[in-house]
């Protein structure tokens, strides 16, 4: 029985050696009773530090009452908590996600809370950078003078800026997003759309011009550059188009 129970021991350790994630476990009354960390240099404190000691005695203040708050809305509800939280390691700001949970073993059911945390520094700092460059590009999409339109390669409009709602006489944007580009120009430029795909996807940029319609039926006549551009690493097509005033249609 006692070499079974050593080597289940050491299978567990081994696992969680293995493994990014740090695993501690805390009772009920917030002592930490057991701390699975990787064998990496990064690392907080020592285990020594933390065993048998209150989360309160060893853990930063902010990260201590984030996790009793987050164990008693656990115990109360018994749906696993998931909470995010800042530290210092080694003069560097670590970003870290925690999974709690009930423990299962039986004899311990009720009374502690498995923790397991990872680094997701990287992913985080990759998102807020892309969250940045959303910010910009939406920023410059609805401030410029002409009229944007983003299409998929089959021509369907995934977004446009406020210029082309008011250049075409609507309300809002949700009223151009998912249509096809048919919807909004002449028929007689049907097949010339088509050639301004083929156009763009071999050379990359065209000029052209197209008479439009308006959403009360009038017809407008645009400038048009297209250019090619990637969106979630797919190719689509940027239409910026300007209203020619000085011709009649």
């Amino acid at each position: 029985m006692e070499k079974k129970l050593k080597e289940s021991e050491e299978k567990l350790h081994s696992t969680l050696a293995s493994l990014d994630d740090f695993v501690f476990v805390i009772d009920r009354n917030g002592i930490l009773t057991e701390y699975y960390q990787p064998d990496r240099p990064d690392l907080y404190a020592p285990i020594e530090m933390f065993l048998n000691k209150h989360i309160d005695e060893v853990l930063p203040t902010g990260l201590s009452k984030k996790l009793q708050i987050a164990m008693s809305e656990l115990f109360k509800t018994r749906q696993i908590q998931l909470i995010e939280y800042d530290m210092k390691i080694q003069n560097e700001i670590r970003r870290y996600s925690a999974k709690l949970s009930i423990r299962k073993s039986k004899l311990d059911e009720d009374k502690s809370v498995v923790v397991d945390a990872r680094d997701i520094t990287e992913k985080f700092k990759t998102e807020h950078a892309l969250k940045e460059s959303e910010e910009k590009y939406f920023q410059i999409f609805n401030t410029v003078l002409d009229g944007l339109a983003i299409l998929n390669l089959d021509g369907i409009i995934i977004d446009v800026n406020p210029v082309i709602i008011k250049m075409y006489g609507y309300g809002n944007r949700e009223e151009f997003i998912g249509k096809h580009v048919s919807d909004f120009i002449s028929p007689n430029y049907y097949d010339a759309f088509e050639q301004f795909v083929e156009q763009i996807t071999e050379s990359g940029e065209i000029y052209s011009q197209s008479f439009n319609m308006k959403k009360d039926g009038a017809r407008i006549n645009f400038d048009i550059k297209g250019t090619s551009i990637n969106l979630s690493g797919k190719p689509h097509l940027l239409a910026i188009i300007r209203k020619i005033t000085n011709k009649k249609s």
